[in-house]
């Protein structure tokens, strides 16, 4: 029983002891628990705010007030073209080109949200619009409205501020806008310095903007009947030389109308040939007789620097006729084309031949 005292007496004065100590150590602690207390709150409060995603708070104020961009505000093709992803946080004021055009005005303008220049003419998308200029390619600013952007003019020393068109600073004959369409200098006379002046190559054929005797590449396009062949220039009427140069394309007859010129454009080319013939042109105008008045036939030609021209014809007259019929060869000075091939196919006796007039005002350059 003594023993049994004893060891109540050390246990449960040894638990007094430990409860002591503890109670010692918590009022020494207990000046630092508030300060403690405090961080751990402010802690977790920047956990909890850096957890946030505060944008989609903001996506959710802005749509309310309507700011968001609603995906029915964008058309799925300029969506779909320019990858945007509508995940709720574009804005009408978005620029992600930094043009001064959100995406809605892009879209409206129908130029590209990420390319602040989309025709790339060396002025941005929102001075066109404000200039009323086309942002989307043929849109250089013309200040003057006189057919010359401003900076061909600038370039060569013209003012973008006077409506100078046809005005001809080197007295060639070809006046400012004339040089702006062939691409050659408005301050000289002969820009490939081989000779010529610059409207008398073109008036003759050749190309105003590369030496010797060069002359534009010109197809023949007939969409109707599947023409897209090359034009040879023949130099000679010689029937050995004109067979030759039929292998390669449809020919225009020496002497006879530059394209896009005052004149008779007279083009012939095979409508059938021997099978052993060479050549990967000799059956080019075999659908002719389709044609018909009202018909377009296109006199594509360009130049070795680029400059493309394209000289619209439509068909007025069709006749079948004897090969030496002077009617092939008339040329009053007017803007014409005459195709002609042999005709019926497989014969050589007859020539299919049909004429047509520029339309005022349809030649394009580019």
């Amino acid at each position: 029983m003594r023993g049994r005292i004893v060891f109540m007496e050390r246990h449960f004065g040894k638990s007094e002891r430990a409860r002591a100590a503890a109670s010692g150590l918590w009022y020494r602690m207990k000046p630092f628990l508030g300060p403690l207390a405090g961080f751990l709150v402010v802690a977790a409060g920047f956990f909890l705010a850096a957890s946030v995603d505060f944008s989609v708070i903001r996506d959710a104020v802005d749509g309310l007030a309507g700011k968001t961009v609603r995906a029915e505000s964008l058309s799925p093709e300029w969506i779909t073209r320019y990858s945007i992803v509508m995940n709720g946080r574009i804005r009408p004021d978005d620029d992600a080109d930094h043009d001064g055009l959100g995406f809605v005005a892009e879209q409206s303008a129908g130029t590209n949200p990420y390319d602040a220049d989309t025709d790339d003419d060396g002025a941005g998308d929102a001075e066109e619009l404000s200039r009323g200029t086309d942002p989307l390619g043929s849109g250089e600013l013309d200040t003057d409205a006189d057919g010359m952007p401003d900076p061909w003019e600038m370039a060569r020393e013209l003012d973008p501020k006077a409506a100078d068109a046809d005005v001809d600073p080197d007295g060639d004959g070809l006046p400012n806008i004339g040089e702006y369409a062939y691409g050659t200098d408005p301050h000289l006379s002969d820009t490939d310095g081989d000779g010529f002046g610059d409207a008398a190559e073109i008036g003759n054929g050749y190309d105003p903007d590369a030496p010797g005797d060069t002359k534009p590449s010109v197809t023949v396009l007939i969409e109707k009947v599947g023409v897209a062949a090359p034009m040879i220039w023949s130099s000679s009427d010689d029937d050995t030389k004109m067979l030759s140069d039929l292998k390669n394309g449809v020919i225009r007859y020496p002497d006879s109308g530059v394209p896009g010129q005052p004149g008779n454009v007279i083009i012939a080319g095979h409508s059938s040939n021997y099978a052993w013939a060479q050549g990967d042109y000799n059956s080019v105008f075999r659908r002719l007789g389709e044609l018909a008045a009202g018909d377009i036939v296109i006199l594509r030609a360009k130049q070795a620097n680029g400059r493309t021209f394209d000289y619209r014809y439509r068909l007025t007259e069709k006749r079948v006729t004897t090969p030496d019929d002077p009617w092939i060869f008339e040329d009053d000075g007017a803007d014409e084309v005459t195709l002609s091939t042999c005709w019926p196919l497989g014969t050589a006796f007859r020539r299919l031949v049909l004429r047509g007039e520029m339309e005022e005002g349809e030649d394009s350059a580019s």
